[in-house]
């Protein structure tokens, strides 16, 4: 009997950091799953990470005060690692804000499922194609490898390396915008070359309404720029989605 009780109490522990991971992970924390669905997928995760995370379980106290605390603590350990996947996959959303408004879309927008916020059309489609690359390249298999790492890396949290998780996180934040400008940046610069063009011709031909003209034309040769650019952002993209388990191991590597 102590034995299920020991096995169910260890289990619990990692279902509460699994549980933490299906707030703000990508798909997994969507409002458009059911709870019981998300719990059920949370049991069965855990149910198979147990016999290989089980030797580098925290020690459970005897006190119940003091497990619900550690609870508690896995639970917040789950979120921090769902929120710096969720934060990395916003790089393509991140990067649509650079240009949406030079495109002529800026004003119009529409609400994400995903995000639960209104954001500029061609936010919404750059988020759903991370998304799609997010799915395509396994994500959420690296996600789970980089949570399975996270037990034997990071057991419990301490005030101690609380420096060293906000330089970390910081760190992958800035490396975020980064490549959300990487991305953007060629459709910005497309934009603002009309810009000027459209500006010289309003100068040599002051009669002729260019404002008129300079909307459509943006609207469409953005669109064909944002289609011809499409690799770019795949490999960009791509190539970031395939680290998170990387960035993961990082981050509770220094905090562990």
């Amino acid at each position: 009997m102590e034995i299920i009780l020991y096995h169910f109490r260890t289990f619990f522990i990692v279902f509460s950091r699994v549980s933490g991971l299906f707030v703000a992970t990508p798909v997994f924390a969507s409002q458009s799953i059911p709870m019981i669905s998300k719990g059920t997928l949370a049991f069965f995760i855990s149910l198979i990470l147990y016999p290989i995370v089980n030797a580098h379980i925290p020690k459970t106290p005897d006190s119940m005060v003091s497990y619900l605390f550690l609870c508690g603590q896995e639970v917040l350990i789950g979120l921090i690692i769902g929120l710096t996947a969720a934060v990395i996959i916003q790089i393509f959303q991140i990067s649509a804000e650079f240009y949406s408004t030079q495109i002529g879309f800026g004003i119009m927008s529409v609400f994400d499922p995903l995000s639960e916020n209104n954001i500029p059309l061609i936010g919404h489609f750059q988020a759903l194609l991370g998304l799609m690359i997010f799915l395509l390249l396994s994500g959420d298999a690296f996600i789970l490898m980089g949570l399975k790492d996270s037990f034997v890396l990071w057991e419990t949290i301490s005030i101690n390396n609380a420096e060293s998780f906000y330089k970390i996180f910081f760190d992958i934040i800035h490396m975020v915008f980064i490549v959300s400008f990487q991305i953007g940046a060629p459709l910005m610069a497309t934009m603002f070359l009309i810009s000027v063009a459209s500006g010289l011709l309003s100068r040599a031909a002051p009669q002729m309404n260019i404002l008129i003209v300079e909307l459509p034309i943006k609207i469409v040769i953005g669109l064909l720029s944002l289609a011809i650019l499409m690799p770019i952002f795949f490999k960009l993209g791509g190539e970031v989605i395939t680290k998170i388990d990387y960035y993961i191991r990082v981050l509770v590597k220094v905090c562990g």
